[in-house]
């Protein structure tokens, strides 16, 4: 049985996943706007409602990133596992 990764195809894809991030953290920007913008329908800018709002939306963000970021260099890691191992066995025919 013959394995084919597809190391290009790895790659491109924990690149993508870099890209989620980027968009990942400019929605955490519109999401603070957002709250910003309505501070008046949680009792104002200094409330404990308000407060506890824009804690959520970091929590919850940074929550997200660092989910997004460990899969990128996970993804990133293991490809190159997998390619120094096939290099490994490869040198043993030779």
């Amino acid at each position: 049985m013959q394995i084919h990764y597809a190391t290009a195809a790895i790659a491109d894809a924990a690149h993508q996943i870099e890209n989620a991030s980027t968009m990942t953290e400019q929605n955490h920007e519109k999401s603070l706007q957002t709250a910003q913008a309505n501070a008046d329908n949680f009792g104002g800018h200094g409330s404990d409602a308000f407060q506890q709002v824009i804690n959520v939306i970091n929590q919850k963000y940074a929550e997200s990133q660092a989910t997004i970021r460990r899969a990128s260099v996970v993804l990133m890691q293991a490809n190159e596992s997998m390619t120094h191992a096939d290099g490994q066995s490869a040198g043993q025919y030779v």
